[in-house]
């Protein structure tokens, strides 16, 4: 039983080093190189939230929401307000 216990702090050990690691060293790491640096000073000239960019990179969106709304319009009691 203390085996088990002294295992899975030392599994938990290795996980937050790993991430601390990849967190603290590997992401900064690449952040700094110049492609990346370069796209990241673009996006924030642009004032583009890096938060929001996968929702709004989407080229079909507009063509979803359409359907979407169509989809409402005909059927409005089968969606939720």
């Amino acid at each position: 039983m203390r085996d088990s216990g002294i295992r899975r702090w030392a599994c938990l050990a290795a996980a937050t080093i790993a991430i601390g690691t990849i967190w603290l060293v590997l992401l900064p790491f690449i952040g700094g190189q110049q492609p990346v640096a370069d796209h990241i000073a673009n996006q924030q000239r642009l004032g583009i939230d890096p938060s929001a960019m996968f929702y709004t990179e989407l080229e079909v969106a507009p063509v979803l929401t359409n359907h979407v709304e169509r989809l409402q319009e005909t059927y409005p009691d089968r969606f939720w307000k």
